[in-house]
């Protein structure tokens, strides 16, 4: 079993919010898998986390550990969990601002740590985790939201609203190991919303299809913004394809 929870390091000098791992069984231990610097904290231990296991539903099955069954007739156990967590920004300050970021803990038998299990590695070539969120300065303190994650076999994505705009993340396996959209490393997600000078009046809500373990072909996401005085706020909504 592989738990995530906050923590306050420091409760003796005000509060240091942490994000930690705990891995029971095989290569048990815990580990702290948030960026780790003073200047990156969780701005509340009330923090909104969320997990995405692949692959989803009736794909996973029950290992035992005993006959080790594990052949192609069954399903198989989740081969990954991606933790979402908000964290500092910039500065320990940025409480009203965080950013959106994730690791991928890579579930089996592997032979290695706990803390070489996720990636971006938070063992001893430690790396911070990946920004979700795109690289644009502060604009206004706001709270991206972080929407339950969609999933489809060993793909993930999510949309997030962040700065007046809509956005939306998708993880897939490739060669640079990262698997989210990004460019040289710094996130690249697909803007959503029409890209208007309207403000963002409310991101309304992502739902995704009910008929089975694929909740992300077919998902959609609701906005709603004012165009001008006099304007009624405008519905406007996008669906996430059917093709890969």
């Amino acid at each position: 079993v592989v738990a995530f929870y906050i923590n306050d390091v420091d409760p003796t000098a005000g509060v240091d919010w942490r994000l930690f791992a705990r891995r029971t069984g095989i290569g048990a231990g815990e580990v702290q898998i948030d960026s780790s610097t003073p200047e990156r904290q969780i701005p509340t231990p009330l923090d909104e986390l969320r997990v995405a296991v692949t692959p989803p539903g009736a794909d996973i099955g029950r290992f035992d550990p005993a006959s080790g069954e594990d052949d192609d007739e069954r399903p198989h156990p989740a081969t990954a969990v991606h933790v979402f967590f908000h964290e500092s920004r910039f500065l320990e300050t940025d409480g009203l601002h965080p950013a959106i970021r994730t690791r991928r803990f890579v579930a089996g038998d592997s032979g290695l740590s706990l803390a070489e299990s996720f990636v971006p590695s938070a063992g001893a070539v430690f790396e911070p985790p990946f920004d979700i969120t795109p690289p644009v300065a502060w604009i206004e303190p706001a709270w991206p939201v972080i929407r339950t994650p969609l999933v489809a076999g060993d793909r993930v994505g999510l949309f997030f609203a962040d700065q007046d705009r809509v956005y939306y993340q998708e993880y897939a396996p490739d060669d640079d190991g990262l698997g989210w959209r990004n460019d040289n490393g710094a996130a690249n997600p697909y803007l959503v919303d029409d890209d208007t000078n309207e403000s963002l009046f409310q991101f309304q809500g992502v739902f995704a299809p009910a008929c089975g373990c694929d909740t992300l072909h077919g998902a959609m996401v609701f906005w709603s913004k004012n165009f001008g005085p006099g304007s009624v706020n405008r519905l406007q909504v996008r669906v996430r394809g059917l093709d890969d």
